[in-house]
């Protein structure tokens, strides 16, 4: 009696973990995205006259989707010299399981992802970047090894010579799988 017991607590414990999903192997339906990936963060600013873009290198490391579809991870962006961010990826998949919901990625949440103000400041000192607010909520992807996330911020002023004028930042992130 007492072998059987043990023998169904050990099934009941297996069914549990599998009802849960896990977090290193992945489920049938989402893709396998648990990994490293070399990611290039661009950022465009246009602020009346001023039009310049930045490419940073960086880094994610992805883990796999519940079943749920939901997955985190946590990236790295390095800025100019000792200059770098880092902070907590969370994204949910959509149903066709390769459309990307981003919830956060940078210093923002909710509809902020993308939103990186060391990073903003650092590369554009004469703007009021923290002053910034999404467009609309990030979208991304995922295509076999290749994921991206992008968003689009304004709302903030910067100084053009001697004009204060209405910032517009474009941010996108993509990445490759090691």
């Amino acid at each position: 009696m007492r072998a059987s017991l043990s023998m169904i607590g050990i099934i009941a414990c297996a069914a549990v973990f599998a009802a849960c999903g896990s977090s290193t192997s992945p489920t049938s339906s989402f893709p396998n995205i648990a990994g490293q990936y070399a990611a290039t963060a661009t950022y465009r600013l246009q602020a009346g006259t001023e039009d310049s873009t930045a490419v940073l290198p960086g880094t994610i490391a992805m883990q796999n989707a519940n079943r749920a579809g939901q997955f985190t991870g946590t990236w790295h962006i390095q800025g100019s010299g000792a200059d770098t961010a880092t902070g907590a990826v969370v994204g949910q998949f959509g149903s066709d399981t390769s459309t990307i919901s981003w919830i956060a990625f940078g210093d923002g949440s909710g509809a902020q992802p993308l939103y990186v103000v060391t990073i903003f400041q650092l590369l554009y000192p004469n703007c009021n970047v923290a002053a910034a607010r999404a467009l609309q909520p990030a979208t991304g992807s995922i295509l076999g090894t290749q994921l991206t996330i992008t968003n689009t911020f304004s709302g903030f002023q910067c100084k053009v010579g001697v004009d204060s004028v209405l910032g517009t930042l474009s941010a996108q992130v993509t990445a490759t799988k090691s």
